[in-house]
């Protein structure tokens, strides 16, 4: 055996050496040891700009409250605390003063709290991608540590955009795995073009909230995690969660800035909180161009309403005869038509001009008629709030002096506005028909 060994060694070592012309194609050696190795040049980092290095300097001070930010959103929404929220909502108002109106807007601080509350961590690594130029999406972002390029792609022409078809949905997770590695070889062979890079944003940028309001609206740039960091931080936030948000502080404003009406007013100002919020949930808000009628002559009143801006008319059209009589009585109690006797003129009386803060429509209510007596009709654009007669009836005329002394007050103060209004109609109405051939204007 040694002697075999031996012989095999002194054969191999007289063995003269192949010239490289002579070296077989299938020898083995590898090929791709012949080949620069793209996926090793690929992780040389390239070093970082200095404008960029400022961007991701931070004192000890600001690594800690970077680093508590970033595990409170790692939490669940629905296990933060108050505590937890001051911290993510102080660093939002601290590093995206620049941004924060784009999504806070005129909200009240609970409702900043609460989008606060929404917000998730999303860790991407260098190079990745997270939005693509054309794309449409439903969540925004916002960079909490390391840096994102923006690349812009300027589109020629006529240039048709491919994008790689999804496999069939009958494909075999192996199959899929197998062209999955297959296909990232290829992709790292021949990389996507984006564009060119046009920017890098640091800590408290943000992108990509456009699609917050706007569900159809179509990303204008690929972003993507830098490639002078590891890895980049973001939070994003879903467009459901807003928009949801958004709508509560709508309302809750609109119902606030209805509340501070009927505090200024004497009807109602003395109203306990709780009876003043339902009054506020059952009134609509509604708007009236100039010219617009509240309600007509002999209409159903449905609707009393409280001017917030602009101004209102009351308003009667008559039709007299030559006597100074009333031609629709006279036409329903003796049947007769107008004649040369008895011709007939038109009058039009305005009874009382109505502005911000005051109650338009009360006299059917509070006569218990269910038809208007005259116009109600818009001097201007007019922004009221309606109260319904069902409210009227089943709450404020139910009210008694001890079971809701303060609506029971606002009741009988109202019966005595309507009726000091309606003597001033009435006054009206007599100096209209003394003299019909007068316009007789406020």
């Amino acid at each position: 055996m040694r002697t075999t060994l031996f012989l095999h060694f002194v054969i191999m070592s007289e063995l003269p050496e192949l010239p490289r012309s002579l070296e077989l194609p299938g020898s083995l050696r590898r090929q791709s040891s012949q080949r620069p190795s793209y996926r090793h040049a690929s992780l040389v980092k390239p070093e970082v700009p200095p404008h960029l290095l400022k961007l991701l300097q931070k004192t000890p001070e600001e690594q800690e409250r970077v680093a508590a930010a970033k595990a409170i959103l790692m939490d669940e929404p629905a296990m933060r605390n108050e505590q937890s929220l001051d911290l993510v909502y102080s660093w939002m108002l601290q590093n995206c003063k620049q941004y924060s109106n784009n999504i806070f807007g005129a909200a009240p601080e609970y409702i900043r709290r609460e989008i606060c509350r929404q917000m998730r961590l999303m860790k991407v690594k260098s190079g990745g991608l997270v939005i693509r130029q054309g794309d449409t999406g439903d969540r925004c972002y916002i960079v909490v540590d390391g840096l994102v390029d923006v690349y812009v792609k300027i589109e020629k022409p006529g240039e048709v955009i491919v994008t790689s078809a999804s496999p069939p949905p009958m494909l075999s997770t192996i199959k899929q795995r197998r062209t999955s590695r297959r296909l990232s070889s290829e992709v790292n062979s021949a990389p996507v073009d984006f564009g060119a890079m046009v920017a890098n944003l640091g800590p408290g940028a943000m992108f990509g909230e456009i699609v917050l309001l706007n569900p159809s609206a179509k990303r204008n740039a690929t972003i993507k995690a830098s490639q002078f960091t590891d890895s980049c931080d973001l939070i994003c936030l879903e467009r459901a969660d807003y928009i949801r948000l958004v709508r509560t502080a709508s309302m809750e404003a609109s119902h606030y800035n209805n509340a501070e009406v009927l505090d200024r007013m004497f009807l109602f100002k003395d109203w306990v909180k709780l009876e003043k919020m339902r009054l506020v949930s059952a009134m609509r808000s509604r708007h009236f161009t100039s010219n617009d009628y509240l309600y007509r002559a002999g209409t159903d009143a449905k609707w009393m309403y409280i001017v917030t801006s602009g101004e209102v008319m009351e308003r009667i059209n008559w039709t007299l005869d030559a006597a100074g009589s009333d031609v629709t009585m006279r036409r329903l109690l003796l049947s007769q038509t107008s004649s040369r006797k008895n011709p007939e003129k038109i009058v039009n009386v305005e009874l009382t001009l109505i502005g911000p803060g005051d109650i338009a429509g009360e006299l059917p209510f509070v006569t218990s008629k269910r038809g208007a007596n005259f116009d109600i009709k818009a001097v201007t654009d007019v922004q009221a709030l309606a109260i319904d007669r069902r409210y009227y009836e089943a709450v404020m005329l139910t009210a008694t002096r001890d079971n809701k002394p303060e609506v029971f007050a606002t009741v009988k103060r109202l019966r005595k506005f309507s009726q000091d209004r309606e003597d001033w109609r009435q006054q009206r109405m007599e100096c209209g028909i003394s003299y019909p051939s007068a316009h007789v204007n406020m």
